[in-house]
């Protein structure tokens, strides 16, 4: 069986990035229904949506959105569904004032500097946190964690109209380092 690139966010994490996003997560835009029994969000938005085809649902200046986008990268990374191109889209919302806030989940550390490519403002402009062990994503093909990656991880906060950063801080921070 082929390499999978979706790779779903662990319960914990979820519960946390709704925490931070003041427990309702208005948007994801990269899911499906399966991946919805965790992360509960109002609208969700699934590959046969395509995300980049039009505008993403309701978003005014105080919606929150979850978004871990597809990809675990080279050649078995979903044609047109790169993180950067999620990343590119999101900071189009938010230079628009169109965003609250966003938790953005990048399986590879790498995404810090990857999505300058896509945008002037990478993700490494952001708070981040990178925790001390890896995520052991949840495989979408089996429903079971998956063995720990053999890169680190990345949880980025996106301040947009609403700025949460010291509740982010707080709660990820005993995951490990955090970086306002």
């Amino acid at each position: 069986m082929p390499a999978s690139a979706d790779w779903r966010t662990p319960l914990d994490i979820v519960e946390r990035a709704r925490h931070v996003l003041g427990g309702v997560i208005d948007l994801d835009p990269a899911s499906d229904a399966e991946a919805q029994k965790a992360v509960r969000a109002t609208r969700y938005l699934t590959k046969e949506d395509d995300a980049f085809a039009g505008l993403w649902p309701f978003m005014t200046g105080r919606r929150s959105v979850f978004m871990n986008p597809p990809g675990c990268g080279g050649k078995r990374e979903p044609r047109g569904q790169t993180p950067g191109r999620f990343w590119s889209k999101l900071m189009k919302y938010r230079e628009q004032r169109a965003l609250g806030h966003a938790i953005v989940i990048g399986f590879n550390i790498e995404d810090l500097s990857r999505t300058q490519a896509y945008h002037a403002e990478p993700m490494v402009h952001f708070p981040f946190c990178i925790p001390r062990e890896r995520l052991r994503f949840i495989d979408a093909r089996t429903g079971l964690p998956g063995k720990s990656p053999s890169h680190a991880n990345v949880i980025v906060y996106v301040p947009g109209t609403i700025d949460r950063r010291e509740v982010f801080a707080e709660t990820f921070g005993p995951l490990g380092a955090v970086r306002l």
